[in-house]
């Protein structure tokens, strides 16, 4: 979804359907992995307005500040 999200349409097909909060799931709790990439889809996903709005909402902030704090090198930069 990291890569799928790079493209405009793709940031909405993805949001709706349904994508946001189980990658904000995959952010708190997943691998190290997981993390970094939840962390890099959200962040390509947040180009988009509305989406920023269903991000936040969704509860990504806390688990996204954890990463840019305490998370790998790579999932610190995504999370960024």
């Amino acid at each position: 979804l990291w890569d799928l999200a790079c493209n405009n349409d793709n940031k909405v097909s993805i949001a709706a359907a349904g994508a946001i909060p189980p990658l904000v799931e995959l952010a708190k709790n997943g691998t190290d992995g997981a993390k970094e990439a939840a962390a890099g889809a959200l962040g390509n996903l947040a180009y988009n307005a509305d989406n920023r709005v269903s991000i936040a909402a969704a509860g990504a902030i806390p688990p996204l500040v954890e990463l840019a704090k305490n998370g790998t090198d790579g999932a610190k930069e995504a999370a960024a």
